[in-house]
């Protein structure tokens, strides 16, 4: 899995999961946040088989630094971040059936569902997952969490 350093914030159109050229949306509505004025320090993960390539305004961007042939399969290695190396520069490695047309040195972009990425608490490495309130309860009325799942 890749797993970087992040951030949770609002956005007008919902969260988002950032980090240095990383911003992709969690299909979560800005309402249901605890708090809608701040981010809040996550760990994301995402698996390398839940990367698409593409080459529209992407999710995650970067510049392909190996191409591995695996026969009906490749991984490419994506440098993320600015081209300066910096402790927030990382490698994500996605996986792709052959051939996946970007070669070493090619700008590309990763699409990802908002389902395929993970969220831990940096703390204790517990999975988060978002939680609206009960139906009953009025949405500012009780905030939701990131709560850790066993």
């Amino acid at each position: 899995m890749n797993l970087f350093d992040a951030e949770v914030r609002p956005h007008i159109d919902g969260l988002r999961v950032t980090a240095e050229g990383i911003d992709a949306a969690l299909g979560i509505d800005v309402d249901s946040a605890i708090d809608s004025a701040t981010s809040t320090h996550v760990i994301a993960g995402i698996r390398p088989e839940r990367l698409r390539i593409t080459s529209d305004i992407s999710a995650i961007r970067g510049q392909v630094t190996m191409v591995e042939n695996l026969g009906s399969e490749e991984l490419v290695h994506v440098q993320i971040g600015d081209a300066a190396p910096t402790a927030a520069n990382r490698t994500v490695v996605a996986r792709a059936p052959r051939p996946a047309g970007v070669r070493v040195g090619d700008a590309i972009g990763f699409a990802v569902d908002p389902t395929d990425i993970h969220l831990f608490d940096p703390a204790t490495g517990l999975r988060l997952t978002w939680q609206r309130p009960p139906s009953d309860v009025p949405l500012g009325a009780h905030a939701t969490a990131a709560v850790p799942v066993p």
